[in-house]
């Protein structure tokens, strides 16, 4: 009688380490975003307004060729040599409009870009010295009220500054 509970105790004690061994090594499930998200830089251009400032003035149209929407969007620029890039987008006023494609202000229009959709805007942005710069933009998705970064659908572009 002894055997059996020793034996019923030592296959409990086994089963619970092997369900802890597996939980801790095994992949969680992650979010991920949809491969038919799909944005398309139809124009960038990078100008210098004033003749005695570093203040350069990013203006940039893209176009949702994907089917979903796209409400929100990481848009980065720095040199093209390095990994860190400045972020144009972020909503320092309000971090609920971070990354927001549209106007929060304007009731009219509605944010994000609906499939087929084009969106234009200007950032202005401090860099030390003109050339060639990398912007890129990453998709954001919502999955199970998670944000999401898309990064099998980010957009890379060489921009000129003077």
């Amino acid at each position: 009688m002894v055997g059996y509970v020793m034996l019923i105790v030592i296959a409990v004690g086994l089963s619970v380490a092997v369900f802890s061994f597996l939980k801790l090594y095994l992949p969680e499930d992650r979010p991920e975003c949809s491969e038919d998200i799909s944005l398309t830089l139809d124009s960038v251009s990078c100008t210098l307004p004033g003749l005695q400032s570093n203040n350069y003035a990013i203006e940039i149209t893209m176009t949702n060729r994907g089917l979903f929407d796209v409400l929100r969007a990481q848009i980065r620029i720095g040199d093209s040599d390095r990994v860190f890039r400045t972020i144009l987008n972020e909503g320092l006023d309000n971090p609920n409009d971070d990354f927001l494609l549209g106007n929060p202000d304007d009731l009219n229009d509605p944010l994000g870009l609906v499939p087929g959709e084009s969106w234009t805007n200007t950032w202005e942005t401090t860099f030390t010295s003109g050339g060639a710069k990398e912007l890129e933009i990453e998709p954001i998705m919502y999955v199970d009220n998670q944000r999401v970064l898309c990064d099998n659908s980010v957009v890379k572009t060489l921009v000129l500054c003077p």
